[in-house]
C-alpha cells in the first residue's frame, strides 16, 4: 500500500517508463512472439522480464512489441532484435532468464548470443 504521495509519483513515473518502451519508437526493437504457442510457452512472462530489464538497466532506446506467429512453434518463445543498421536475429526458447540476458549482452553490449540463435530465420 502507498504511504505518501512521493511514493506515488515514483509509482507513476515508473509506469510512465514501462508505457514508453512498450509504445515507443527507437533505435532497438525487440518482437515477442504472442500467438497460441508463444503464450503457452511462456510468452508472456518474457515480455515481462525484457521491460523489467530494460527499466532496471534505465535503457530507453528499445521498445517491445508484440507479434504473431514466426512459424516454429516447437522453438517457442521466439523473440527477435532488430537494431537499427544491422541484420534481424530471432532467437529461441527465450524464458525470463534469456530475456535478461539478451538486453545485457546484446540490446546494450551488442552482443549476439549465438546459442540461442535459430539459423536460417535471421535476415
Amino acid at each position: 500500500m502507498l504511504k505518501s504521495l512521493e511514493e506515488l509519483n515514483k509509482l507513476k513515473e515508473e509506469f510512465k517508463q514501462l508505457i514508453r518502451i512498450r509504445e515507443g519508437s527507437f533505435g532497438i526493437k525487440i518482437a515477442v512472439s504472442m500467438d497460441d504457442c508463444g503464450i503457452v510457452s511462456g510468452a508472456r512472462e518474457t515480455v515481462k522480464s525484457f521491460l523489467n530489464e530494460l527499466g532496471k538497466q534505465n535503457f530507453q532506446d528499445a521498445s517491445i512489441i508484440q507479434t504473431s506467429c514466426l512459424g516454429v512453434c516447437a522453438q517457442e518463445p521466439l523473440v527477435e532484435v532488430s537494431i537499427t543498421g544491422k541484420d534481424k536475429i530471432t532467437y529461441a526458447k527465450i524464458n525470463s532468464e534469456r530475456a535478461r540476458q539478451i538486453v545485457i549482452d546484446h540490446v546494450i553490449g551488442g552482443h549476439v548470443i549465438d546459442k540461442w540463435v535459430i539459423p536460417g530465420i535471421n535476415h
